[in-house]
């Protein structure tokens, strides 16, 4: 058995009477194709402004809230529904009413 595996290990080793095979050609010289030549571009024609367009269809700008209602609109959104009565009548008179 041993003989056997020296035997196939020595004729692994003696193939050296095969031509080694020539690498594979990777050198391939390169070439290169020149761009195409643009053809020449026309002038521009000369074009009309557009005119503008009336939107027919557009609302008017409504006028920007009261700052109170904003800040109530916004505050009813919010659940923060606090009512205060911004009138100078009384400034000695408690803020909210006593409840019995």
């Amino acid at each position: 058995m041993a003989t056997l595996l020296a035997a196939t290990a020595l004729a692994g080793c003696s193939r050296h009477d095969e031509p080694e095979t020539p690498p594979a050609d990777t050198n391939m010289a390169v070439e290169e194709i020149a761009p195409p030549e643009a053809a020449p571009t026309p002038e521009p024609m000369p074009t009309a402004a557009p005119s503008p367009i009336e939107n027919v269809a557009a609302l008017p700008d409504a006028p920007p809230p009261a700052p109170d209602e904003q800040m109530l609109d916004d505050a009813s959104v919010t659940g923060m529904t606090a009512r205060a009565n911004r009138d100078a009548a009384d400034e000695q008179a408690p803020a909210e009413k006593k409840q019995n």
